[in-house]
């Protein structure tokens, strides 16, 4: 048994049945023993792998897209350029990369790291060696609030904590861990919390909706910041483009599913994300440039195909080879790709 898992089950013990989002809060982040606090869960050796350690055609359309805001919202001679949850700093590192073509934009970004894991903070140092002035934050509020922001985030919303809550008897509540009498975890259900409006939602008979007040929470702040003074927000993530109910929760340990309850600290817990949810918040903050897109499209639009095919040009076979490998994990429609699966949010004010 983890040190989390013990202190979680105490925490029960003494308090009672634990709600998804404090369990999966404590998992994934307790300052001592959280998943997150404690390694590096990325690449082959780890439990999963993201877009930009696929290749860094990804990256390098990213600082496309950034540039291309920069210029829209008049190119100001001082900005945040923030990353939430940067993984181990290669998605930045790519990005700077492409952007010290451009003095302007190297002399007005002021680069800003969100980041709760200090092993994690230790590689993106690593990554980000040959680049100075490199903030790091345990929390978007740390972020300075009177300048232009560009935000971005790939994979990020999926892993805040969330609430699930079950239609029973023409009623919502909301589902808990518990433990049993042999401390083993377990689900219960007891009186959903004030505070969710669920009036508007169809479902069935013991149907599961997922709503998560810490994802909305930050998508306000960020869209906060970049109605007051200008900026853009980009979000990569896998989930759906509207509201829907139905049990997303997953746990990932060394490229395989397995239980949330099992592996506790040991392994991921993530959900979809819905981005119909993420829009409305902008909306509702007052910002009208909003879009959302498959990654397939995004990528396509900011030309994935012939940077792929000018990187090609220059390699040998088996880079060759392992680019189409890339190109397809990134942009393809098969259930195992990306393309489809991960959606895209655009915010510009």
């Amino acid at each position: 048994m983890s040190n989390v898992e013990k202190i979680i089950k105490q925490r029960i013990a003494q308090h009672g049945p634990m709600s998804l989002a404090e369990y999966m809060s404590l998992a994934l982040c307790h300052p001592k023993y959280g998943y997150y606090i404690t390694r590096d869960p990325l690449g082959v050796d780890g439990d999963f792998t993201t877009a930009p350690e696929i290749s860094q055609i990804f990256g390098e359309l990213v600082a496309v897209w950034i540039i291309d805001k920069w210029k829209n919202i008049g190119s100001p001679e001082s900005f945040s350029l923030v990353e939430c949850g940067p993984g181990r700093g290669t998605l930045m590192s790519d990005i700077l990369r492409v952007v010290s073509k451009i003095p302007e934009f190297v002399s007005a970004v002021n680069v800003h790291m969100i980041e709760a894991s200090p092993v994690l903070i230790e590689k993106q140092k690593e990554a980000l060696l040959n680049y100075k002035d490199i903030n790091w934050h345990y929390d978007f509020s740390e972020i300075p609030s009177d300048k232009p922001a560009i935000v971005i985030g790939n994979e990020f919303f999926d892993a805040l904590p969330l609430e699930q809550l079950v239609k029973i008897k023409d009623k919502w509540v909301q589902k808990v861990v518990s433990i049993n009498e042999k401390a083993e975890f377990g689900y219960g259900l007891r009186e959903m919390p004030p505070g969710f409006d669920l009036k508007n939602i169809k479902a069935e008979e013991e149907d599961v909706y997922e709503i998560s007040p810490v994802r909305i929470s930050y998508m306000r702040n960020i869209c906060d910041l970049i109605k007051e003074n200008r900026g853009a927000a980009l979000f990569i993530d896998y989930g759906y483009f509207r509201s829907s109910v139905g049990d997303t929760m997953q746990g990932v340990k060394g490229h395989e599913y397995v239980d949330i309850l099992s592996n506790v600290g040991e392994a991921d817990i993530t959900s979809h994300v819905d981005f119909e949810v993420l829009a409305k918040v902008a909306a509702d903050v007052g910002i009208d440039d909003i879009s959302l897109m498959t990654q397939r499209d995004f990528l396509l639009s900011l030309g994935l195909k012939e940077r792929a095919a000018a990187l090609m040009a220059i390699a040998d076979e088996e880079q060759q080879n392992d680019m189409v490998a890339a190109v397809k994990r990134l942009s393809g429609k098969d259930k195992s790709d990306m393309g489809e699966l991960f959606k895209v949010i655009e915010v510009i004010s």
